[in-house]
Parts: structure tokens; C-alpha cells; sequence
């Protein structure tokens, strides 16, 4: 949701730049420049977004009972990297809104600055969205990890050593928890309260 609202906001930032022309608000020397403005509000909004999923990512490692999967590691960095660039738009972003607000800067020379430094903050970003989708997409689930690390795995399969039957135990109670946990579901629907009395709710 977090990172939709960012996406609209940008949406709205294109749309008032380029399709109405607005460039700045306000008047006199308290001149808001628009993409520095909307540019703060999207970089603030993706890294409260960027930081929820990466305390997410943190509780899924913690959680995990066996082998942790390499790509998931590698998702949760990348995902503070775009914690740290995000968090850096939004503070190029406000920075320069409020010093142009504040008529330290012409509402020029805040988005000249502005535009300066985000040139190579993008390819940082998008440097960081690349290495994020190539790890989102050979992640593995929770079962695939156990199956590639369990007992009977092929990366075990050359330890031919004899493997202690509670080993074998947790790896069973693991599979089991993996695949039996539950999933509930609920519907609910409501009609008007009959002449009876009765509530008329069902479920």
C-alpha cells in the first residue's frame, strides 16, 4: 500500500509538472518548487515502505528453523540499501523545499541542486530494484529450502554417515509444521432483523 501511495504521488507530481505546467507554488520569494516537493513526499513514503519490509524480511530470518536461504539474506540487504537511497531522496527532497520556502534558495536553484544530486541517486535506486527482483525471483519457500537441505537432499546425498534419528525427528516435526499450518478463513454476511426478533446475522 505504502509503496502504491508512492507511485500515486508520482503519478500526481507528472501530471502537475507536466501535463497543468505548474512548476513552482506560492508567490514572492516563498516559492515551493513542485519536484522537489513531490520528490521529498515519494522518497519519504517508499522508505517507510522499504522499512517495514525490511523488519518483515528480519522476523522471516529470525523464524527460520533450518537452512537459511541465501537470496532471502540478499533481499533483506538489498531492501536496506533502498532504505538508506529512499531515506536520501526524501531529505534532498524536504531539505530543499523548505529552504526555497524559507527564501535561503530561489525555487531555480533548488531544483538545479535538487535534479544535481538525484542523477546518480537513480541509478543507485534502480541498481538496487534490479539486484531486489533477481532475488525475490530465485528465493525459494519455506518448503523448497527444507527439501534442498533435509535428510534425504542431494546436497546431503554424499554424507553417507548415519544420521541420528532425532535429527531425522525435527526434520519430520519441521515438514509437518510447513505443511499443516493453518489457514483460516471466515465469511460473513448480514441481513435485516426479521419481524421475529431474531438478528438476522449469519456466518
Amino acid at each position: 500500500s505504502l509503496y502504491g501511495a508512492a507511485a500515486l504521488v508520482a503519478v500526481v507530481d507528472s501530471q502537475v509538472r507536466v501535463g497543468f505546467g505548474v512548476k513552482e507554488f506560492g508567490k514572492g520569494r516563498s516559492m515551493v518548487p513542485t519536484l522537489t516537493l513531490f520528490g521529498g513526499m515519494v522518497g519519504g513514503l517508499s522508505a517507510y515502505a522499504a522499512l517495514q519490509e525490511f523488519k518483515s524480511l528480519k522476523l522471516q530470518l529470525e523464524d527460520a528453523q533450518n537452512r537459511v536461504d541465501p537470496w532471502l539474506e540478499m533481499r533483506q540487504v538489498t531492501v536496506g540499501g533502498q532504505v538508506a537511497a529512499f531515506g536520501t531522496q526524501a531529505m534532498l527532497g524536504f531539505s530543499y523545499t523548505a529552504r526555497a520556502l524559507a527564501g535561503s534558495i530561489t525555487a531555480e536553484v533548488a531544483i538545479l541542486r535538487y535534479t544535481l544530486y538525484m542523477g546518480p541517486l537513480n541509478w543507485i535506486i534502480a541498481a538496487l530494484g534490479l539486484v531486489y527482483l533477481t532475488a525475490w525471483f530465485f528465493e525459494k519457500t519455506p518448503l523448497q529450502n527444507f527439501l534442498d537441505n533435509c535428510c534425504w537432499s542431494k546436497v546431503r546425498a554424499f554424507d553417507l554417515a548415519p544420521i541420528a534419528a532425532k535429527a531425522q525427528q525435527d526434520e519430520l516435526d519441521r515438514l509437518y509444521l510447513i505443511l499443516y499450518t493453518p489457514r483460516l478463513s471466515m465469511e460473513s454476511s448480514s441481513e435485516p432483523a426479521r419481524a421475529s426478533g431474531r438478528s438476522g446475522l449469519s456466518f
